[in-house]
């Protein structure tokens, strides 16, 4: 059985993959990450997906199909604009460009945009900011709010003050996924 809402979202992921399989610039998931951030969003059924780091659309493609899927929307954020433009070509082609919407900017600005209500954040853009997402958007944030957070292991000397954060809140509850680069999975309690 396919995962996906349609044969038409497949292929364009699988196109996607196969787009980003020689960029050096691409900072995409691994395929099993792709997955996780999709089943996650399932599961909590967030009908208001926000992304920072759009890159060239592959994590938002698993996303935007997620917020189809539970009837919401995906709003993705990123500063490149030829990604922002590439990114854009692939929703529209997976016909997803009807529940996704990317804004192009530099992210601790433009979040002042983001929508309210969100049930999933997912955080994949500069690891020194993160404290700054996760401050701007707190307001926004659902309770019981999924917040993923991409490169947890990789990027783990960079991440650690942020990480502490996530894991010594009481409002929230995070632990490391050990999948791809390690996910960082948060949830918000109060």
């Amino acid at each position: 059985m396919m995962p996906f809402s349609s044969e038409r979202v497949a292929k364009v992921i699988a196109a996607c993959e196969t787009f980003i399989a020689d960029k050096d610039d691409a900072w995409s998931l691994g395929p099993p990450a792709a997955m996780f951030i999709y089943q996650m969003a399932l599961l909590r059924q967030a009908c208001n997906i926000l992304e920072i780091g759009t890159s060239y659309g592959h994590s938002g493609l698993f996303l935007a199909d997620a917020a189809l899927r539970n009837h919401g929307r995906f709003t993705t954020v990123d500063k490149d604009l030829r990604k922002v433009d590439i990114a854009r070509k692939f929703f529209a082609d997976a016909g997803l460009d009807t529940v996704a919407t990317v804004i192009p900017g530099t992210a601790p600005e433009v979040l002042q945009q983001a929508p309210d209500g969100i049930d999933l954040l997912f955080i994949d853009a500069t690891k020194t900011q993160q404290d700054a997402y996760l401050d701007t958007l707190w307001p926004r944030l659902t309770t019981h709010a999924v917040i993923i957070t991409d490169n947890a292991t990789n990027s783990q000397e960079k991440m650690a003050p942020f990480l502490r954060r996530l894991r010594t809140d009481a409002r929230l509850i995070s632990n490391l996924v050990p999948i791809g680069n390690g996910m960082e999975l948060t949830l918000r309690m109060k």
